[in-house]
């Protein structure tokens, strides 16, 4: 059974996402694979987003940039705060 309660980090939780992120082969930029793991991994935290306490604001940024080795890449970049923390700091 598990004992870790939900506002706790549980390795074992986040095992059961491993899948979701593995089934569909390596991860190499610009693969199908990589676009359907960043599309899980958007889905996870507007999901989560969604269902999140209202004195917790959870801000989602989709990042792109450019390397002269790859070309575009894309970082996710989630914060999460206290709606009545300053949205800068």
């Amino acid at each position: 059974p598990r004992t870790i309660p939900l506002d706790e980090f549980s390795e074992e939780r986040a095992r059961d996402y491993y899948p979701n992120l593995t089934d569909h082969g390596p991860r190499v930029s610009g693969t199908h694979a990589d676009y359907m793991a960043r599309a899980f991994l958007v889905s996870e935290i507007n999901r989560l987003r969604s269902i999140a306490d209202p004195s917790i604001r959870v801000a989602l940024s989709l990042q792109d940039f450019n390397t002269s080795e790859v070309g575009t890449l894309q970082n996710i970049a989630v914060r999460i705060s206290n709606v009545d923390s300053p949205v800068n700091s």
